[in-house]
């Protein structure tokens, strides 16, 4: 009989599984960005500002059933 598979969930570790964003995406993970569209005021649109961004890691793997 085959061991059970461990399944882990986003932070369920003690340390974290990759040193950097890159690490992990480099081990195969995708990086999706996911920022929310922001309208700016009438009269503001060519002021600066900062950006909000939201990115998260996703990674796509084979079930052996």
């Amino acid at each position: 009989m085959a061991p059970a598979k461990t399944s882990h969930m986003s932070g369920d570790q003690a340390e974290v599984p990759y040193k950097t964003g890159l690490h992990a995406l480099r081990d195969g993970w995708r990086l999706i960005q996911a920022s929310p569209l922001v309208t700016h005021e009438q009269g503001s649109e060519f002021q600066t500002d900062y950006l909000k961004y939201e990115f998260f890691f996703e990674k796509l793997v084979e079930d052996d059933s």
